[in-house]
């Protein structure tokens, strides 16, 4: 499924694949990469906004507290898979 699990995993690709980042970054991207989906037709509606902005916060919050991400206010680190 598309399910909340589906987006957190895009969420911990997209702050992989960019090392340092910002949570504006990644959801920006995320939201721009599912409207993307929604126009090719691969996904059948677009989340509020809101709702998306909501989800990438509450990921990378799970992603911290495994150990996975540092968060300095604003700026965003990857660290790495848990071992």
């Amino acid at each position: 499924g598309k399910g909340l699990r589906h987006f957190s995993l895009k969420v911990c690709e997209k702050v992989e694949s960019k090392g340092d980042t910002t949570y504006e970054e990644v959801a920006n991207e995320l939201i721009a990469d599912l409207a993307a989906e929604v126009a090719a037709g691969t996904v059948e509606q677009l989340h509020d906004e809101k709702n998306i902005r909501r989800r990438v916060y509450d990921a990378l919050n799970v992603l911290e507290a495994i150990g996975m991400i540092n968060k300095n206010k604003k700026a965003i680190q990857w660290k790495g898979w848990p071992s």
